[in-house]
This record gives structure tokens, sequence and C-alpha cells, in this order.
């Protein structure tokens, strides 16, 4: 028998595609989109199955940055302590993997900060990410792309929190003299140039 968990995801899913298909993005935006999607299923696959193992269990884990960023570090650190996990290739992966494909796609150029004002709203702003994605837990991938898909309230509420407080930040960083001009401290990339 077909649980209402099961309903219920089939229902989102039908829902999201309708939304996707009707956004008006194009259909190779809408293919790269479902294959992040694939990569968090993979994720969850490839713990759950591949992996499993009676003798030596091993938590279901999916794709996320901020434990995995953390995991990374300490395995750098101390990784004869450190036991190897799925989450430790993910970063090196996604720096692999983007790379890989700016030198392929002749994209891969060096962009830095047009002036102080604009690095110090980006690193105000990878502060307040960091301090709060290590506060709550997880972050806007994990609890997003991984989380939401378990159908968990808890994930749920996480990330409604996230676009609430980028919301909320966002508004104060306007309010504040010295970071007024949000228009101008956005860097445009080359690729975007291109598009």
């Amino acid at each position: 028998m077909v649980s209402y968990g099961a309903w219920i995801g089939v229902a989102l899913a039908l829902a999201l595609v309708i939304s996707a298909l009707r956004s008006g993005n194009s259909g190779n935006l809408l293919i790269r989109a479902a294959g992040i999607g694939a990569v968090v299923a993979a994720s969850w696959s490839v713990t759950g199955y591949v992996l499993y193992d009676d003798f030596d269990v091993i938590p279901l884990e999916s794709v996320a940055f901020t434990l995995t960023a953390a995991d990374t570090l300490f395995w750098i650190t101390a990784s004869s302590v450190v036991e190897t996990k799925f989450t430790l290739g993910l970063i090196a992966g996604v720096i692999a993997g983007a790379g890989i494909a700016a030198a392929i796609g002749r994209r891969f150029a060096w962009v830095g900060f047009d002036g102080p004002r604009q690095m110090g709203r980006y690193g105000l702003g990878a502060i307040m990410m960091g301090f709060g994605g290590v506060t709550a837990g997880g972050c806007t991938v994990g609890a997003g792309l991984a989380g939401i898909p378990t159908l968990s309230i808890a994930t749920t509420l996480a990330v409604i929190s996230m676009i609430a407080g980028a919301k909320a930040m966002d508004y104060a960083l306007s309010a504040i003299p010295s970071f007024r001009g949000y228009a101008e401290l956005n860097t445009t990339l080359p690729q975007q140039l291109a598009e």
C-alpha cells in the first residue's frame, strides 16, 4: 500500500514540473536544474544502497555545503583521526567540476572586487552566511535541496527562515549609507556578458 508521504511527494513533484515548464526558462536551463536535483537523489541512493554495510552502518547523506566544508577542513587537518565520509569528496568535486566545465566552455576567468565597498558588502555577507549556516546546522543547499524533498517540517521552516533572514539583511545593508547602491556593487561576470 502506498503511503501518504508518497502521494504528497508525487503531487509536489507534479506541481513543480508544471511550474518549471510555465516559468519561461529555456530548456537548457531546466535540464541543468533537473541535473542538480538528480545529483541530490543520487546522493541519497549512494549512501543508502551502494555504501550499505550491515557491519559498518553509515548515515544517509546527500548534498550539503556548510557541514561538508567543516568536515573537509577537519579531515585535512587531522585525516588520521577523522573518518572518510561521503561528503568529503563533494567540495573537491565541485571545485574540480566547475573548473573543468569553465575550461571546456572557455569561460574561465579571474574575477575580483570593484572596490572596498563591494568587498565589504560581500565580506559581511560571507560572515553572516557562515555564522547562520553553522548556527542553523545547515545551509540552503543542505536544507533546501536535500532536506525539503524528505518532507521534513524542520528543514522547510529552516529554509523559510533563511529566506526571511536574507531579505532582512539585504534591507538592513541597503539602509547603511556606505552599502547603498546595490546595483553598483553587483559584478557582471564575463560569461553573463556572453549570454
